[in-house]
Order: C-alpha cells, then structure tokens, then sequence
C-alpha cells in the first residue's frame, strides 16, 4: 500500500506540474496589454516580490520564482530568461568550485534586481550562485550573467578525462559558482558575458563583447575586451578641467 500511495503522489505531482507549465506557456506568450498584465499578477504571486509597475514582456522564460525579487518600474524585455534556486552540492557527485563575493548581501541563489532596471532583449541570467543588481541598471540585448558555470575539466583530477563539460550524469559535471554584483546605475552593453564572483560597482560600464571572469570593477569604470580591462572613467568630474 505504501509503494502504491508514493506512485500515486509521484503521478499527481508530475500531473499539476504539466499543468502548471501548460498555463505558464499560454500567459508567456499571450499577446497585447493583456499578455502582460497577465504575466504581471502571474509573476506576482509566484515570486518572491514584484513591485509596481514591473513589465514581463512576451517570451519571457523564469525558473525558480520563489528566489526572484524585481522591484518597482523594472523591465524583463522579449525573450529574458532568469533561472534562480540554491544548489545543493552534496548530491550528485559533482565537484564545485566557489568563488567569494564580499560585496553581495543576498541569499545564495537569488536573484534581485532594483527598481528601474532595464533587462533587455533575450538577457540570461542563472543565478543558482546569487545576482544582485541595483537600481537603475541598464543590461542590453544577449547580455549574459552567469552566476554558476560549467567547467571544460576537474578541478580534483584535471587529467580525468572522463569530467568536464555540460554532461547530464553529475558525477561528470564540474562547476564554477560565485555570486555577481551590479551596483546602482550600472551599463551592460550588449553580448556581454558576466562569470561567477563579478563585483560591477556603482555607475560602471562594460562595453560589448566583453568578459568580466570575476574581480571588482569601478566604481565609475569603463572596461571592456576578454578579460575586459579598463579603458576610461565613465563619468568626468565637472570641476577638472
């Protein structure tokens, strides 16, 4: 009996799960101001905040709504796609790798974005290792956080070829995780790729196709190549000459 009422938990589970997705497909993509305000009040009670006036555009893909918050007048732009949760990195067998973050103050595996914030179109963000991004901050199209990655090899046995890469049994899988920080006022331009334990202080820029692989950037700072270095100060002081 008991092995018959766990197969029947599992069913009914996996049952409301296709439910679920089903009704998140149809609002994902439903079209004109009805489209978002559905996806608004859908978003709203699914994710840990949203504020006022937050636009979820069409196509927009989010996992583990439940360590998002978005606050007020914010924009998830065509074709976002956020994924958040924390990682338990006992299970499995698969060897991680952490980077530290001093200036992130969050949950590990949340995702906050600020008030104001503009996330363009198709912006990725996996934040299993925790995205912070401040108010006012500007990511544009395919602009890329990733706050955990998949890394080419062991870090225990670098000469084990059988670890390494995006494979599906865990125990093959190794990754890098480390939180990312976006202060206030913040310009990602596009193509961008930010990787595991990135700090991008307050009113910094990072030019397009650039890689920030970690460290502090800023504040005031313009950077840009792979490893993005930096190039100017973003804003000048009015009082030099």
């Amino acid at each position: 009996m008991r092995a018959l009422y766990n197969w029947i938990v599992r069913v009914g589970k996996a049952f409301l799960r296709e439910i679920q997705d089903m009704i998140e497909g149809l609002i994902c993509n439903f079209p004109g101001q009805t489209g978002y305000f559905l996806r608004w009040l859908y978003y709203k009670c699914r994710m840990r905040y949203v504020g006022r006036n937050v636009v979820f555009g069409p196509g927009c893909r989010i996992k583990g709504c439940r360590y998002i918050s978005i606050d007020d007048h914010s924009v998830l732009a065509l074709g976002c796609t956020l994924v958040a949760g924390p990682i338990d990195k006992h299970a499995g067998g698969a060897e991680y790798r952490e980077k530290i973050n001093d200036d992130f103050r969050g949950e590990s595996g949340t995702i906050v974005i600020g008030k104001h914030a503009y996330l363009s179109k198709n912006c990725y963000l996996i934040g299993n290792g925790g995205i912070d991004i401040g108010d006012e901050c500007t990511l544009t199209p395919n602009t890329i956080l990733l706050s955990m990655t998949n890394h080419y090899a062991s870090f225990q046995k670098p000469s084990d070829r059988s670890v390494g890469g995006a494979h599906e049994i865990p125990r093959r899988q190794c990754f890098t995780i480390g939180p990312i920080v976006l202060g206030k006022n913040c310009f990602i331009a596009l193509n961008s790729v930010i990787l595991p334990g990135a700090s991008i202080l307050e009113d910094s820029s990072v030019l397009m196709n650039s890689v920030v692989s970690g460290g502090r950037i800023g504040p005031n700072a313009v950077v840009a190549g792979n490893r993005a270095v930096f190039v100017k100060q973003r804003y000048t002081d009015p009082t030099q000459p």
